[in-house]
């Protein structure tokens, strides 16, 4: 079906997950069905030079408040979180 004058066009906003601290793209991310921690670093640029990937937090809508180790999620060590919308993801400043 194609749009004709005179038509409305309603779009619905996408779930999204915010990501900000030390990473290349800080901002929302637009949430896909099982989003992992991961997914949405990648979909963000990755992490900056001074990012600590030991811990990244994940606070959710609810208050509640999960640490992920990315390192160890890359070597198959630690579970990937799987987002939810409006999780938002801060990746911390190492220190160096």
């Amino acid at each position: 079906m194609l749009a004709q004058a005179g038509d409305r066009i309603v779009l619905r906003p996408g779930e999204v997950v915010y990501i900000e601290g030390q990473i290349k793209r800080a901002g929302t991310v637009t949430l896909h069905e099982a989003m992992t921690v991961t997914q949405v670093l990648a979909s963000a640029g990755g992490p900056d030079l001074y990012a600590n990937l030991k811990r990244v937090l994940v606070r959710r809508a609810d208050g509640s408040r999960l640490r992920v180790n990315v390192l160890r999620v890359h070597r198959g060590v630690e579970e990937d979180i799987v987002l939810q919308p409006d999780d938002h993801i801060i990746i911390p400043r190492g220190i160096f």
